[in-house]
């Protein structure tokens, strides 16, 4: 005997309150109270306009007027709201979910049942279970990519379930969106705040923008805040985006909950000239995107041959790192010292007055830098550096 299940309607069709095709009306669909986005295709690529316009018979119709099937965020529970041609509310259903069978997952769960009647579409039983796939884990490192090509950077979220913050920053209640794939293009020109010839970490970050997913890029070195509990604010991407501390999108986009997908490092000879392919493309998800405390999985280290004062460096490390920097007195009498400074502003400065004939002074400048900033000792007076340690 052949195993069947019930069909859903395979186009969703709605009435005005005189049982007639609601011509010309709409439905909102939200999660939460925020839109909420649904598909016109089963891979959830293609999202429909919110609110969904319905064609003359009352249909489902994507943005063109064209008949369409309606697909829902697997996992997720919408609120419909229904309205006629003149904006006014006709009803609204507070607990619609997607229906489907589910016979198998790469094969390793067997025969699922579905209560097709059931009001919250129940999984009722399990066929046999032989071996369940990690599924969590295969999907915690996000799928991203990234070329070069005329001197312009592409990068590239390849799609995949996004849970975001709400927009109401007092709400807890996370939306989960499915996100297909989406790019960005630095044109010739952009050269995001990098430096000529020093490798620099850029993160991509999928915006909510709405229940229209967009891509954006910033360079980590500007210290925009990325802890995913904020709202970020984008700049649209053109030649002139020159920032380290601006995300930069498709469209300017306004206070929307974000993603943070991953990062990549890149290194180019004249910054904004995209000719040379990145080094590192690193999708976020489990250790590979970690808070990164100071300190952890970092040695002291060195480096007092290969620096010298007056000279900017920068940090090329994925990681905040702490510099350490003692000076010594020349051994004249007077004042001696120095100041050490982190992307142009001064986080220490030491000075001290020698004393004739009271033997050497030791002063040390301490500070952190960012990843991709840049450091380096200014004012200098009467001094020597007898070392200069790296935590990295």
């Amino acid at each position: 005997m052949t195993t069947v299940v019930l069909s859903a309607p395979p186009i969703l069709q709605f009435f005005n309150n005189l049982g007639q095709p609601n011509s010309g009306g709409s439905i909102l669909t939200q999660v939460g109270g925020s839109n909420y986005a649904t598909y016109q295709d089963s891979g959830g690529t293609t999202p429909l306009p919110n609110p969904i316009p319905l064609n003359s018979r009352g249909e489902v119709s994507n943005a063109v007027g064209a008949t369409c099937q309606l697909f829902l965020v697997a996992g997720v529970t919408y609120t419909f709201t229904l309205y006629d041609a003149n904006g006014n509310q006709l009803n609204q259903a507070t607990y619609v979910a997607g229906v489907g069978a589910v016979t198998s997952v790469n094969g390793a769960i067997g025969a699922v049942t579905v209560a097709a009647a059931g009001a919250n579409n129940d999984i009722t039983s399990l066929g046999a279970l032989t071996s369940v796939p990690n599924i969590i884990t295969a999907m915690q490192q996000q799928s991203i990519a990234a070329s070069v090509a005329s001197n312009a950077l592409t990068v590239n979220f390849n799609g995949g379930p996004l849970a975001f913050r709400n927009a109401t920053l007092t709400s807890g209640t996370p939306v989960e969106l499915q996100v297909g794939a989406l790019n960005l293009v630095a044109p010739s020109g952009a050269t995001l705040g990098t430096i000529n010839a020093t490798q620099a970490q850029l993160a991509l970050v999928v915006l909510y923008n709405g229940g229209t997913p967009a891509l954006g890029i910033v360079n980590m070195a500007g210290g925009v805040n990325l802890d995913e509990t904020t709202l970020l604010s984008t700049t649209a991407i053109s030649a002139a985006a020159t920032a380290n501390n601006v995300v930069y999108s498709n469209s300017a986009i306004t206070n929307s909950p974000f993603r943070v997908v991953g990062y990549i490092n890149i290194t180019e000879a004249t910054a904004g000239t995209w000719a040379t392919q990145h080094t590192l493309a690193q999708g976020a998800g489990g250790q590979a995107l970690p808070a990164n405390s100071l300190g952890v999985n970092q040695t002291w280290q060195d480096v007092t041959v290969s620096r010298a004062g007056g000279t900017t460096y920068y940090n090329t490390t994925n990681r905040s790192m702490a510099v350490a920097i003692q000076l010594a007195n020349s051994g004249s009498s007077g004042a001696f010292g120095g100041v050490l400074t982190v992307n142009g502003l001064s986080v220490s400065n030491m000075y001290g007055i020698q004393q004739t004939g009271a033997g050497n002074y030791f002063l040390t400048l301490f500070g952190i830098v960012p990843p991709g900033g840049s450091y380096a000792t200014t004012g200098l007076t009467a001094i020597t550096i007898p070392k200069w340690l790296e935590l990295r």
